[in-house]
């Protein structure tokens, strides 16, 4: 595959990705878990397949992981208690990403545990990683004679690139978990912070389509980690490397927009509990109430700032 057909295969991933997004916008936004999640793990299994990567025929023995997936999934909508569902959905996932490593052409069911749960650590990686590196591959190809710029500036771009979604999630996170958060972010922005809304449905749709633009990229590329290791019975690697890596720029514009949304909320927090500032009438919450508020958006947060 020359740099072109590899440029126009990472746009028709985008493409197919952004789909995905808009369906679970539609599907999963607002509605409550159930054959909504079976409707999106079939999609995503179709397109898996449909864009799998050439020349590399999955392993037989790899059939019954689409089919677990598409199980648990349905286990979702049929099963009431909470806790049985979510390990339905956790369960359907996990199925779900080791179907894209099988329709790659990688072996999964012959491997030892151990390989498979580094196959599994690098399958994460990828669908948190991989649209990034989709949107490196498919920019367009570079002048004959280019214009001259500075070094660092392609670097900066593609930091600001990564760092915007992830501001927006710990925004939306933060302001769920403080009104008075969600009151000064929305006098600062003059917007409203609402699932509801456009901005909330467009944020919902990326967010889909990031996930599954990086399952894609493993259906598509496979694991190159994976193959250049020679995991278990891995089979001879085909796939490309990626077309460049993230540095030390894009990765430091990232931690500091972090640590500044971060800051933001953790100095707000500290005004109102510490520094005197009056809660109830701020947001009509008692200092008690406002303490309790919030707890599983901050999990959800940490959780997001140690990935």
């Amino acid at each position: 595959m020359d740099r072109h057909d590899f440029r126009s295969t990472a746009r028709w991933l985008l493409l197919v990705a952004l789909a995905i997004g808009v369906l679970g916008e539609i599907a999963l936004d607002g509605s409550a878990a159930g054959i909504n999640v079976l409707l999106m793990t079939l999609a995503i299994l179709a397109a898996g397949w449909l864009v799998r990567r050439p020349g590399r025929a999955p392993d037989p023995l790899d059939a019954w992981l689409p089919i677990a997936a598409v199980v648990l999934a349905a286990f979702v909508a049929i099963r009431a208690d909470p806790v049985l569902a979510a390990l339905d959905l956790a369960g359907a996932a996990a199925f779900t990403g080791a179907s894209m490593a099988a329709f790659s052409g990688l072996a999964v069911t012959r491997r030892s545990m151990s390989s498979i749960l580094q196959m599994g650590v690098w399958v994460v990686e990828s669908t948190l990683a991989g649209t990034a590196r989709l949107l490196l591959s498919a920019r367009p190809a570079p002048r004959e004679t280019p214009r001259a710029r500075p070094v660092w500036l392609g670097s900066v771009i593609r930091g600001i690139v990564l760092a915007a979604p992830l501001v927006l999630i710990f925004a939306v996170l933060f302001a769920s978990a403080d009104p008075i958060f969600r009151r000064g972010f929305d006098e600062v922005l003059g917007l409203r912070i609402d699932l509801g809304t456009l901005p909330g449905r467009l944020l919902f749709v990326a967010g889909i389509a990031w996930l599954a633009g990086g399952l894609l990229a493993v259906a598509s590329r496979g694991l190159p980690g994976v193959e250049a290791a020679s995991l278990g019975a891995a089979a001879p690697s085909t796939t490309l490397g990626w077309s460049r890596s993230l540095g030390v720029t894009e990765a430091l514009i990232v931690l500091i927009a972090v640590d500044v949304i971060v800051g933001l909320f953790v100095g707000l927090q500290l005004a109102y509990l510490f520094g005197g500032f009056d809660t109830l009438s701020a947001a009509g919450l008692t200092y008690s109430d406002y303490a309790r508020r919030g707890y599983f958006e901050l999990v959800a947060a940490a959780a997001l700032a140690g990935g």
